[in-house]
């Protein structure tokens, strides 16, 4: 069903740009500002799923993808489409009857790729302390994850595998979306993990289930990210914004009962409202804590949520994930090149830990440094250069969409 309702949005661009086209207003101004608009909507309707923008094609590329850090994703997608509308003109009515909009289009694609040497030259020039961070792969099956009397081990794999991250001198390591196996807010063995990182002395963020009732509600399960630093402290939760639609909820409610009880294990997730910003361990030589934020699984391909972290003035983004859903198929090396994006977008380094890979280091210019493979235990440790990003997409958000809409 989801599918189906993705692939309506095609339609309704080509019948909407046709339209226009008969009225004599030019698929070259249409057809951009039409995509990115659909593209947009998916955000939020008719359920949270902004898979596969046409922009992330171009994620390895990266003098054209620079200029993401301008107008956020969309602007690389209306791009990509500006230029094969304009293509279609050519074939169309041959390029010397738009021998103007010819001259035009070679000056766009011109200035984005300068644009792009210029912008990755800077970024890689600006200086900055650096945090050895560590990241814990610890390739858990789904099938395993949650069974009866598995989950002192799996947390004994992932402690293991913490241990020798510190010995390569990680001083923040990173476990992946639910790592925990139990209710972090609820179990006694958080002492025992509060023991560890103060004797290791070592800042732990953990990705975990928590259990509560809020302000009256029902008891909920959320999906939550906690800090544990290096004294022992506990910060968070960081709860989850971006729910997984018929995962982590049912998109409107009553209307999709029938699908509620034919699916088994739809959740029923509280969501959180809070753009946290933890304060972790400060870089090499720096004297202030380093202002890290978590994105779990899939919310980091949602651009404005994203920008709202470094907006708060996160200063490092961690993305935790569990991708063993997806099972040996391209969506985990898609996710991996959607969530690179967003490094470029908010120009702030980016890690990401997940359960069965693809764990990865994104660095402001958006290169993708350690992945790791799939289905295999790893741990990352990496000296990742802290500074603090900005960028005109992070200080105006949408701005291109909301000028398409009009």
């Amino acid at each position: 069903m989801l599918a189906s309702a993705a692939a309506l949005f095609i339609g309704g661009f080509a019948a909407f740009v046709e339209w226009l086209a008969a009225s004599g207003i030019s698929r070259v101004v249409s057809a951009p500002a039409a995509w990115i608009v659909l593209e947009w909507s998916r955000t939020f309707f008719p359920a949270a799923f902004p898979w596969g923008f046409i922009g992330y094609s171009q994620f390895e590329v990266l003098p054209v993808v620079q200029v993401v850090d301008l107008a956020g994703i969309y602007g690389l997608s209306a791009l990509i489409v500006l230029v094969n509308a304009a293509l279609v003109e050519f074939l169309r009515d041959g390029w010397r009857r738009h021998a103007s909009l010819a001259i035009g289009l070679a000056v766009i694609v011109v200035g984005v790729l300068a644009y792009g040497a210029v912008r990755i030259r800077q970024v890689r020039a600006i200086d900055g302390p650096a945090l050895r961070i560590g990241l814990v792969q610890g390739n858990i099956a789904q099938d395993q994850k949650w069974r009866p009397g598995l989950d002192q081990s799996i947390l004994t794999k992932h402690v293991t595998l913490t241990a020798a991250a510190i010995k390569r001198g990680a001083e923040l390591v990173v476990w992946p979306e639910a790592a925990v196996p139990f209710f972090f807010n609820l179990d006694r063995r958080t002492e025992k993990l509060r023991d560890f990182a103060r004797s290791a002395g070592v800042t732990l963020l953990v990705g975990a289930p928590g259990y509560e009732q809020r302000d009256g509600d029902v008891p909920r399960q959320y999906n939550q990210a906690w800090m544990i630093g290096g004294d022992g402290e506990v910060a968070g939760p960081y709860d989850k914004i971006r729910l997984v639609p018929f995962g982590e909820y049912v998109p409107w409610g009553g209307l999709f009962g029938l699908v509620e009880k034919a699916v088994e294990g739809i959740g029923d997730f509280g969501a959180g409202t809070e753009h946290v910003v933890f304060a972790g361990p400060p870089a090499a030589g720096a004297t202030e804590p380093t202002r890290v934020s978590a994105l779990i699984c899939y919310e980091a391909i949602f651009p404005d949520l994203t920008r709202r972290f470094a907006g708060n003035g996160a200063q490092l983004l961690v993305n935790v994930s569990n991708d063993a859903w997806y099972g040996r198929t391209a969506a985990p090396y898609q996710l991996l090149a959607m969530i690179a994006v967003r490094a470029v977008e908010n120009r702030v380094p980016l890690v990401r830990a997940t359960n069965t890979g693809v764990s990865a280091v994104v660095a402001p210019d958006g290169s993708i440094h350690n992945e790791t493979p799939l289905f295999e235990e790893a741990v990352i440790v990496e000296s990742v250069k802290i500074v603090r990003g900005s960028s005109l997409y992070t200080l105006l958000g949408d701005w291109l969409v909301y000028a398409s809409v009009v």
